[in-house]
């Protein structure tokens, strides 16, 4: 008995649930069964010259309590984390007196970077009203219940995308995206193969995704609890794997959804896609304000994170919260009042200016500590992370779209300022007719061009040049961007496609400073511990990069490299390429 004892005792520390205070939630967090949580990250397509505006807690237990039958020792008691990396690792469940849980998981994702861009830009022609709620325009749906999973990152990515697509008049205004889609294939995106141990990626129609895959696969854990956030879940969006429709793929709101298997194919991950997502953009809340109700007004409902506990509440619905610590659950902002009043939360803090976010929450309309499923979350408010906007456009918006990195692992490269992914155009005659790349740095100036069937496979600048004048504009937050092309260039079946973008922080490219990118890659696993795993597979000359200068004559000096060489783990550069299918003759 006493053994079991032990081991029991031993168990329940390592996730981090005996503590003599409630334990905070930790970027990176691991989110147990029952969690809840969302976040996202949103943006527009832009024509040349044109860059839009982008960018738990277990139950309290002390440890003399948890002890007070067996002596302390080595076997019975773990250390409590000595790193932050280890911190990490510890979710906690539920705040104490509340059935509210989450499902944030930070990962690589950092606080959004300032933007100058948009600090020295015009302010709108009119100035911002005081208040502003999305629901006086018929662009928030209707408030959501994610109970009992840790899918908050879910709720919020299709708040935002189904505002969005009200918005930009795609889908009416009782339109119902499927967190479930979403939540389940992001991490069932893959079958096993007839060894029954292997796994192989399901891969996109154009066959360039197949060992790109996400995973967490744990005995007695869900599939929709390991937690995560927006930008992952944007992009996983990018590669047009939904939103789908939620009568098709229905939130039971049960362990039911846990023992039901959804058919993984090409078709149902990747052929339900009502809308196409082509932008997002990732805004810093706490630091341009403005910007984000600017994006509100310009885009719709934003997903953002916050950190939750039960003592930063007040009445019907208000939370200021001033802990240094990390977000832990993801929401839709919906709005903004600078007149709202606060008062005082359960510990007697108030904020010192009046002013807050209208919040839309995912735990339905009954949660005691809301108002009829609305919140109101200061802005003064320590913990806000990353206002994240989309845009969306029609599903028929081009017929093809290619990109290696059907991961989500939102790491960054920044050694580098020129970057290119070469295609081979896969379905017959086709027009190119947009590129998209994704920033992990603000205020980025580009030059987009195109090369065709390149002499040198390690050189994509070595085929021959398809545009008069490269593309050129300016960008303003992190994310992706989608960049039309203002010329028609046609390719043929087997013929080779390098898009080139040239990057730069200052008026041009007149030195090696790098430029921060967002790439996909692989994850270090170890398979001991209860957290998700990310797997991509690179192949050589298809993902390149570079350090380059422009000489007098306006080339660009400067050896290419291969993100496969990268070490320990490969990367590959988040770049798209956009073409529609034609009859017409080359």
């Amino acid at each position: 008995m006493k053994k079991f004892l032990k081991n029991a005792i031993s168990l329940v520390l390592a996730f981090g649930m005996v503590f003599s205070e409630p334990l905070p939630a930790y970027s990176a967090v691991v989110v147990d069964k029952g969690s809840k949580g969302h976040q996202g990250e949103i943006i527009e397509t832009i024509e040349a010259e044109e860059l839009p505006d982008l960018q738990a807690q277990g139950e309290e237990l002390t440890v003399s309590e948890a002890l007070s039958s067996e002596p302390e020792s080595e076997e019975a008691v773990e250390k409590e984390p000595e790193s932050s990396e280890e911190e990490a690792a510890l979710q906690p469940e539920k705040t104490e007196g509340s059935s509210r849980a989450y499902g944030y998981r930070a990962g690589s994702e950092e606080e959004a970077k300032v933007s100058k861009n948009a600090e020295e830009e015009e302010s709108l022609s009119e100035e911002l009203p005081a208040k502003y709620d999305l629901r006086d325009h018929g662009l928030s749906t209707s408030v959501k219940d994610q109970d009992p999973f840790g899918t908050c990152w879910s709720f919020g990515t299709m708040a935002a995308s189904e505002s969005n697509s009200i918005k930009n008049g795609l889908v009416g205004s009782d339109v119902d995206f499927a967190e479930r889609h979403l939540a389940y294939y992001l991490f069932r995106n893959y079958n096993y193969l007839e060894d029954g141990e292997t796994r192989q990626g399901v891969d996109d129609p154009l066959g360039n995704t197949a060992g790109d895959f996400a995973v967490y696969e744990y005995e007695d854990k869900s599939v929709y609890d390991p937690g995560l956030n927006t930008v992952k879940a944007m992009f996983y969006l990018l590669g047009w794997r939904g939103p789908a429709n939620e009568a098709d793929y229905p939130y039971k709101n049960s362990k039911e959804m846990d023992t039901e298997k959804l058919p993984r194919d090409t078709e149902n991950i990747y052929g339900k896609s009502l809308v196409h997502l082509q932008n997002f953009g990732v805004i810093n809340p706490k630091k341009q304000p403005e910007e984000v109700k600017k994006a509100l007004q310009k885009y719709g409902v934003l997903a953002m994170s916050y950190y939750d506990e039960d003592d930063s509440y007040g009445d019907k619905g208000s939370y200021y919260c001033t802990k240094d610590v990390d977000s832990n659950h993801t929401v839709a902002v919906i709005g903004w009042d600078d007149n709202y009043v606060f008062g005082k939360n359960k510990k007697g803090e108030q904020p010192k200016n009046n002013g807050a976010w209208i919040i839309k929450n995912s735990w339905g309309t009954e949660e005691k500590c809301l108002d009829n499923g609305y919140m109101y979350i200061s802005y003064e408010n320590a913990t806000l992370l990353n206002a994240v906007y989309c845009n969306y456009e029609k599903k028929d918006n081009y017929d093809n779209n290619y990109f290696y990195s059907g991961g989500v692992n939102n790491q960054s490269y920044k050694k580098a300022n020129s970057f290119a992914n070469i295609y081979e155009i896969k379905k017959g005659n086709e027009i190119l007719k947009a590129c998209g790349i994704a920033l992990k740095d603000t205020d980025v100036n580009y030059e987009l061009q195109i090369y065709k069937n390149p002499t040198d496979a390690t050189d994509p600048e070595s085929g021959e040049k398809m545009l008069s004048e490269p593309l050129t504009g300016k960008t303003k937050f992190e994310g992706y961007y989608t960049v039309n092309l203002n010329e028609p260039l046609i390719f043929a079946k087997g013929d080779k496609v390098a898009v080139v973008f040239y990057l730069s922080k200052g008026d041009s490219i007149k030195s090696t400073e790098g430029v921060g990118i967002y790439v996909d890659n692989s994850s270090d696993v170890n398979l001991a511990e209860d957290t998700e795993q990310y797997y991509t597979k690179e192949e050589r000359c298809q993902s390149l990069y570079s350090s380059k200068t422009k000489n007098d004559k306006g080339n660009y000096d400067g050896e290419w490299n291969d993100f496969i060489d990268i070490k320990p783990h490969p990367d590959t550069a988040r770049i798209h390429a956009y073409t529609v299918n034609t009859t017409w003759g080359l």
